[in-house]
């Protein structure tokens, strides 16, 4: 038996409450496990921390298929113990609309383009005119999810980028998240496992810190914001430049120059 301490979690995780799950995927930067209702991301990075994620230094001795136990804020994964009594909670800074947003939205777009799949672009302005319409949205809708490639295909990627500009804009556009997601509910089932739960997580309200640290930085743009647009457009092959077409897009109708200061 080998234990370890989780240093930081995601504020949706209910650690306190007794649950079992099963390991469901590995990969180099990430372990997924199916706690109940959801899937649990363990990472080696905190910049890539979920809502629903335990960042950890190693998954030494972690298998597919392993066991999963939740209890009293431990988290037991096949012949590993994690401890996360202690770990800080990862809350979200809030966006705030600042000056030089325009130009700093042009740019990551730009970047993202360059290394996205080359349909996003076209389905991300699809879903934006459905939504500007308020018709024809679901028949939209079902034609970008599970389109391009990966475990989370590119219109999954990009829908949760749309989901996040409405629902953390400082321009909020709760209209538009829920019409947007009564439009993906009936579609869920035509897309991959994981892409599933993280379109259910982003219709809760729940993104990854990449996401949330891209659209904070670009309302508000500092010298840190190439470092957080790399590490945004590096999740995946193409997810992160997928889902930041999708938020760069809707922002763009969302924040207009007159909204933002500057």
């Amino acid at each position: 038996m080998e234990a370890i301490l989780a240093h930081q979690m995601g504020a949706a995780l209910g650690l306190g409450t007794p649950a079992t799950g099963v390991v469901h995927s590995m990969f180099d930067q990430a372990v997924n496990l199916m706690v109940g209702p959801n899937i649990w991301t363990l990472v080696h990075d905190a910049a890539r921390l979920s809502p629903f994620g335990l960042y950890v230094f190693t998954l030494r001795s972690v298998m597919q298929g392993d066991a999963v136990f939740v209890r009293a804020g431990f988290l037991s994964i096949g012949a590993l113990v994690i401890d996360a009594r202690s770990a800080a909670i990862w809350t979200p800074a809030p966006w705030v609309a600042g000056q030089g947003f325009d130009a700093a939205r042009e740019w990551a777009a730009q970047r993202a383009k360059g290394m996205a799949w080359p349909g996003t672009a076209a389905l991300v302005h699809d879903v934006g005119t459905a939504l500007d319409r308020g018709a024809g949205l679901e028949e939209v809708v079902r034609r970008t999810i599970g389109q391009g490639p990966g475990l989370t295909p590119s219109g999954d990627d990009a829908l949760v980028g749309i989901l996040a500009a409405l629902t953390l804009s400082p321009f909020v556009q709760g209209g538009r998240v829920r019409r947007l997601a009564a439009a993906i509910a009936p579609h869920l089932e035509e897309t991959t496992d994981i892409s599933r739960h993280l379109l259910l997580q982003a219709m809760q309200g729940h993104f990854g810190r990449p996401l949330h640290d891209l659209g904070r930085a670009l309302h508000a743009p500092g010298r840190d914001l190439e470092a957080i647009v790399d590490r945004a457009l590096s999740v995946g092959a193409t997810s992160g430049a997928d889902a930041c077409l999708g938020l760069t897009a809707t922002l763009a109708r969302v924040n207009s120059t007159q909204q933002v200061a500057g």
